[in-house]
């Protein structure tokens, strides 16, 4: 049996997928709606994921400068490093 008869008997005549314009239009809405909320869903991943990464930059500097600063002091004599 060759391919195309194999594909064509497996998923049986095309028949079924004779839609009107009016169904055509209606899939093609809810794919729209889909796609929209999906986008709007990522946008928002994106912009938590964006926030984040500014609270993290925020952080790693504010510990830098604190860690720069006890540098400062020890090296100075004004604060005994304790291990």
């Amino acid at each position: 049996m060759a391919a195309k008869e194999i594909v064509c008997s497996d998923f049986g005549d095309d028949s079924d997928l004779d839609y009107s314009d009016e169904e055509l239009d209606a899939m093609n809405l809810e794919l729209k709606a889909f796609y929209k909320k999906r986008v709007q869903k990522d946008n928002k991943i994106v912009a938590d994921l964006e926030q984040a990464l500014l609270i993290l930059t925020n952080d790693t500097a504010r510990l830098e400068k604190e860690r720069d600063e006890k540098k400062k002091l020890i090296s100075s004599g004004h604060m005994v490093q304790h291990w």
